[in-house]
């Protein structure tokens, strides 16, 4: 049986999240640019580490841009109902931003990949 999260060490935590994330495709990119030369390979890898760097940078803008407009909203209700926070999706980022249009078009494209 597997252990619980209270008993799994926070090395053995950040490994699993990492390994998740990073992929064995990331992984391999060194291997697969050595034909590059050492200072393209690492020029290009610099490049890429910094476009998906920008992307999550992007991604909590927009996120909290959400949560704000959501709370502000919530906060202006006359009724005076306030439901608890349910968390944000890319569903409702792209409705927010691009209206429901929007994301419909998103949630096919997330679903066809």
């Amino acid at each position: 049986t597997p252990p619980s999260a209270a008993a799994m060490p926070v090395g053995d935590g950040a490994a699993l999240i990492a390994g998740t994330a990073i992929g064995g495709g990331f992984l391999a990119l060194p291997a697969v640019t050595t034909p590059l030369g050492f200072a393209p390979a690492v020029l290009l890898l610099l490049m890429v580490w910094g476009f998906l760097a920008l992307n999550g940078v992007a991604l909590i803008e927009a996120t909290s841009t959400v949560v704000n407009q959501m709370r502000a909203e919530a906060a202006m209700d006359e009724e005076g109902t306030q439901e608890e926070d349910g968390g944000v999706s890319f569903a409702s980022l792209t409705a927010y931003s691009l209206g429901p249009g929007g994301s419909v078009v998103s949630s096919a494209a997330c679903v066809a990949e």
